[in-house]
């Protein structure tokens, strides 16, 4: 269980949070430790980097820069120890990007048990995490693009041999300038072999 040790935010625009968790039973807690500075003309904080320590000891440290750096809206809550892969450890999830519609992005972190260490997963950071199910080893995927709803992407992945695969991505677009039509595109797969479908939806229906 992560828990909230410190919070520190007295001097703006810097804050700092400390956290304490285990990424599984038997194995050292950490303590995680980050930094970053608050917007106050927009709402938002930034986070420079995070300092993973164990048993007293500085193991690892990671900084963000450019287009990498988290901006978040809630600091306290960006960071979290959550087993994301589905192996019985918990990783490192870190929300970077919170979209118009409330949807989220971030880096992930994923903990390697012979190394002891974080080690990036890039690809993760490009997806709208939604949910874990790790009953089925599937994640989901949601980005709301505008028009009421009718614009958006819902997909599935499935992590296989510590990859993320595609199972099922829909997507839906306006067919035209008035937007009383949509074009949903919906992509299978099974295996390495992919089915394409496109759907001509009218607007009254674009939820469905």
């Amino acid at each position: 269980m992560l828990a909230l040790i410190v919070l520190c935010a007295h001097v703006a625009p810097s804050q700092s949070v400390n956290l304490t968790g285990d990424v599984r039973s038997g194995v050292p807690h950490f303590q995680i430790h980050y930094t970053g500075a608050k917007d106050d003309a927009n709402g938002f904080a930034t986070i420079h980097s995070i300092t993973i320590r164990q048993s007293g000891k500085t193991i690892q440290t990671i900084r963000f820069s450019g287009e990498d750096v988290p901006r978040v809206r809630d600091f306290r809550k960006a960071v979290q120890l959550r087993d994301i892969n589905c192996d019985g450890y918990k990783d490192l999830l870190i929300e970077h990007l919170t979209g118009v519609h409330g949807d989220s992005w971030y880096h992930l972190y994923l903990f390697n048990r012979n190394s002891g260490m974080f080690v990036a997963y890039p690809q993760f950071s490009q997806l709208a995490f939604k949910q874990v199910d790790c009953r089925t080893r599937e994640i989901t995927t949601y980005v709301n693009s505008g028009q009421a709803g009718c614009a958006y992407e819902s997909a599935l992945y499935r992590w296989v041999n510590d990859s993320l695969t595609p199972v099922r991505i829909e997507s839906q677009e306006a067919s035209g300038e008035q937007n009383d039509t949509f074009t949903r595109t919906i992509q299978m797969w099974s295996g390495t072999k992919r089915e394409v479908r496109k759907l001509r939806v009218p607007a009254d229906d674009c939820h469905r």
